[in-house]
């Protein structure tokens, strides 16, 4: 099988079992809504870098969705 794509697996599984404690760590420092907000900040940064590196879509596209597809930020944020 594919080893790198394991090793990714097995990476993303350690990132979200330490995230949960870096950001209730981050809650008690700040609280618990400016943590939500920080973290999706910095989140979001990342993944504006890591779409323009090794995207391979066109976020222009956005603009042709139904609405209902964008509702997944809101449901995030609505789980945190």
């Amino acid at each position: 099988m594919n080893t790198e794509i394991y090793t990714l697996l097995i990476l993303a599984g350690i990132a979200v079992a330490f995230q949960a404690g870096v950001n209730g760590a981050l809650g008690k420092q700040i609280g618990t809504i400016e943590a939500s907000f920080t973290s999706f900040s910095i989140g979001t940064i990342f993944i504006f870098f890591a779409m323009l590196f090794f995207g391979k879509g066109d976020i222009f596209l956005i603009k042709n969705v139904p609405l209902w597809q964008l509702a997944g930020g809101i449901l995030g944020a609505v789980y945190v």
